[in-house]
């Protein structure tokens, strides 16, 4: 499977959650109780699970993380229509309180940026 075949599908599995009160300007995506991304609409971040997205790029492609943002930039662009959004490796900083907001069980990842 290629790459953006692979992209692909994991956008046919993801919800997005809202919650303007609390997150404003952030779209988080989960597939069942797992986080996959998190679209900040105000800064235009887009950061992306790493276990979960990221490290698939890395490992199975061999990509570098400038190849994996150039590449999510663009299958973002195309499959969502969100322009001049900046992907990253998610850092976590958040999750904790997204997992008890959202009540979903498993959100964080051993590895992170």
């Amino acid at each position: 499977m290629n790459k953006e075949t692979a992209f692909k599908e994991l956008l046919n599995y993801v919800k997005p959650k809202v919650d303007n009160k609390k997150y404003p300007n952030i779209i988080f995506y989960f597939k069942d109780d797992k986080f996959y991304f998190e679209y900040d609409t105000k800064n235009g971040y887009f950061y992306c699970n790493y276990d979960k997205v990221w490290s698939v790029f890395e490992t199975k492609y061999s990509m570098r993380y400038n190849e994996i943002q150039l590449f999510i930039k663009d299958m973002v662009r195309k499959h969502f229509k969100f322009k001049g959004v900046t992907p990253k490796a998610f850092d976590f900083i958040f999750l904790d309180k997204m997992k008890k907001h959202f009540k979903f069980k498993e959100v964080i990842s051993h590895n992170s940026y």
